[in-house]
């Protein structure tokens, strides 16, 4: 998210605007069939009970009250705890591998462009290397979002290979890895010293460790068992909780178990959600960031563009930029950095 999405995100009408949203809600879809089956269960249980007491049926139902749930709700508690923090802590890992594989990028561009196309004059090796960097991410996700053959194709071609090159990628049994170790080669054959080799090659072997990291978390989920216990425990505790709700609320028990159900049920859905984090992630902008962070080092690294050194001393004809000036800044860091109209903003949520 951008500054303004954080700024959204934290607006004070949140509650009500997402209590407005909640029917378009992945979580309250992915929950309906269960809350659905808490309301008919809560419904057959009253309804048996009104019936029983008029001595329609023979006999009434079981009155667990809520002792037995209060002593168990907390075992209900760790386990749907476990399970979120068990699954944010992939999701964590998952947008850290992607995060390294974010910078890594832009260091092997900026490497290659630098001694590969500059110090060596090879500008074709250069942007050729700078080719198959922007096919790294595309590549990494198309294996974890299970993309066909024929989508990987036309994603690689977007980044930059030809269809030919793409075809070749593509159909490698590992495309991610397969671009790396072309990567290699090329700088084997770059002619750049030795210990330049080992800097882009350590960098390399950094990018195939988030390749492991995130076929591990793609490959290896939470115990499937600890998944079943869950449900299991969930479905039988909901199933059972009218049993100890319905004389105290009657009829307002079916609202009650909706809510209750929704609630518990959401929060193991979320957690079950981004236990596998690569669906839910923005991957794509991830991606799209690397190759708009590729062209522009590129750009800038080819001989006679517009590098960063070249526009920053230009922008300065007189050279005053080269003289050491002390920061301006006696007013506190609020008014520095963010404004007179923003230092009190700033001030107050440096306070929280």
């Amino acid at each position: 998210m951008d500054h303004d999405s954080w700024g959204v995100h934290r607006r004070g009408d949140r509650y009500a605007r997402h209590m407005l949203t909640i029917a378009s809600s992945g979580i309250a879809r992915a929950t309906l069939p269960v809350v659905a089956f808490g309301c008919l269960d809560a419904t057959v249980v009253v309804l048996w009970q009104e019936l029983a007491d008029l001595g329609v049926l023979p006999f009434s139902l079981p009155n667990f009250g809520d002792s037995p749930f209060a002593l168990s709700g907390f075992v209900l508690s760790l386990l749907l705890v476990f399970r979120t923090d068990s699954g944010y802590a992939r999701y964590s890992e998952a947008i850290k591998a992607w995060e390294t594989l974010l910078g890594l990028c832009r260091d092997l561009t900026r490497q290659s462009m630098l001694f590969v196309g500059k110090e060596m004059g090879d500008e074709k090796r250069a942007v050729e290397c700078a080719r198959l960097v922007k096919a790294l991410p595309a590549s990494l996700l198309g294996m974890l979002r299970g993309w066909n053959l024929e989508r990987l194709r036309q994603v690689l071609v977007q980044a930059g290979l030809t269809p030919a090159e793409a075809e070749v990628v593509s159909r490698a049994d590992h495309p991610a890895q397969f671009v790396v170790e072309a990567l290699c080669e090329l700088i084997l054959d770059s002619g750049v010293d030795k210990q330049t080799k080992l800097l882009l090659e350590g960098n390399l072997t950094v990018v195939s460790e988030q390749f492991a990291a995130c076929e591990r978390i793609l490959k290896t989920p939470v115990p499937i068992f600890y998944s079943h216990h869950i449900s299991r425990f969930v479905t039988i505790w909901l199933a059972l909780l009218p049993l100890g709700l319905y004389r105290t609320l009657g009829w307002e028990v079916i609202p009650a178990m909706a809510v209750i159900v929704f609630t518990l049920v959401g929060i193991d859905e979320i957690g079950l959600t981004i236990e596998e984090p690569f669906g839910v992630l923005p991957l794509e902008t991830i991606t799209t960031t690397i190759w708009r962070n590729v062209d522009n080092s590129v750009a800038r690294g080819l001989r006679g563009g517009p590098s960063a050194l070249k526009q920053i001393q230009t922008a300065d004809p007189d050279g005053a930029s080269t003289a050491y000036r002390a920061s301006d800044c006696t007013e506190g860091l609020a008014k520095c950095f963010a404004g007179e109209d923003d230092a009190s903003q700033t001030a107050r949520a440096l306070e929280l």
